[in-house]
């Protein structure tokens, strides 16, 4: 779902809806951009980027457990206020950064 900054007009548009993808370059002449969403159907990912949407696929797991677990909510929500990044920057990498089993 796009997401609007209303002022006088249009600040700001994100996200896709019915098949078209808003963009917003800030540091470019381009601004404001309206493309088609591509179509990923007929894409076969190679073994390197199935392996790292497993990785990504687990990292959210284990951010959606940190958000049940009262506990570690307060370890890692503390980890996140003292690296000054948000909560799910913390918890995905915590999974990211270990190393790969090959």
């Amino acid at each position: 779902m796009p997401k609007a900054k209303l002022n006088t007009a249009i600040a700001s548009l994100t996200g896709a809806m019915d098949g078209f993808v808003f963009k917003h370059y800030r540091n470019d002449k381009r601004g404001q951009v309206l493309s088609r969403k591509p179509d990923m159907s007929g894409v076969k990912w190679s073994p390197a980027q199935r392996a790292h949407r497993q990785r990504m696929k687990a990292a959210a797991v284990f951010h959606r457990e940190v958000l049940a677990d009262p506990v570690l909510l307060r370890n890692y929500t503390r980890l996140a206020r003292k690296r000054g990044v948000s909560l799910s920057a913390v918890t995905m990498g915590e999974v990211l950064r270990k190393p790969t089993p090959d």
